[in-house]
C-alpha cells in the first residue's frame, strides 16, 4: 500500500491489540495501515503490557536485504503515538 485510507500499508500486530483487518493511522509516518498479520514478538510484547507493531517494508527481492535492514532500522522508533480506528483525511 502506499500509505492512504484507501491503500494502507500492512503492518503486524497482536490479534488482541488490534483485530485483523483494523486500520491504524502513524502521524510520524503520516500514513494509515491495516492489519494484515501477526507476528511472535508483537504477541509477547502485548502479554507484556507493551504493544509492539511491524509495519511491512517489502520483500528482500525488491530491495537489497542490508539496504531493507538500515531502513527498517532508521524508521524504528521505542515509543510512537499510533491512533486506532482513525477518521478519514488525516
Amino acid at each position: 500500500g502506499s500509505g492512504t485510507w484507501d491503500d494502507p500499508v500492512t503492518f503486524a500486530g497482536a490479534e488482541k491489540a488490534v483485530g485483523p483487518g483494523s486500520k491504524v493511522y502513524i502521524p510520524f509516518l503520516k500514513k494509515y495501515a491495516v492489519m494484515e498479520d501477526q507476528c511472535e514478538e508483537c504477541e509477547d510484547g502485548w502479554k507484556s503490557g507493551k504493544w509492539h507493531m511491524d509495519i511491512w517494508m517489502g520483500p528482500d527481492q525488491a530491495t537489497q536485504g542490508p539496504e531493507l535492514i538500515a531502513c527498517e532500522n532508521a524508521l524504528t522508533r521505542a515509543s510512537a503515538q499510533v491512533w486506532v480506528d482513525p477518521p478519514q483525511g488525516l
